[in-house]
């Protein structure tokens, strides 16, 4: 799905956020037991304060980080013969990328339940 300059919300927004949406919810849930299982109760608070938080600062470190390539790859420019497209497409190419070798990582590094 690429966004375009002729695109509308409900062809080219609205699938993408219902799509992410789901990815999101069904993230904090497995990320939330994954953190806190195996643990003592006493220190279930402390644990599920850490997730919070690191889910806070991902989210204000990745925003900055798309931010800065999409400014990068010209998402800044309007002359003639440019969109202001191009800084999307990358930092969205660049979110995906990120979002894949997360997932990789993950699956390699966490236990697996007996």
């Amino acid at each position: 799905m690429r966004a375009s300059t002729h695109g509308g919300y409900w062809g080219g927004i609205a699938p993408a956020l219902l799509i992410a949406s789901l990815g999101v919810g069904a993230m904090f849930a497995a990320g939330s037991a994954t953190a806190l299982s195996g643990l003592a109760e006493r220190d279930a608070g402390v644990a599920g304060a850490v997730f919070n938080c690191s889910i806070e600062i991902s989210g204000a470190l990745g925003t900055a980080l798309l931010a800065t390539v999409f400014a990068a790859a010209g998402g800044q420019r309007t002359a003639i013969g440019h969109t202001g497209l191009d800084g999307y497409h990358t930092a969205f190419a660049t979110a995906a990328a990120l979002l894949a070798t997360g997932a990789f990582l993950a699956n390699c590094l966490l236990r697996r339940a007996p």
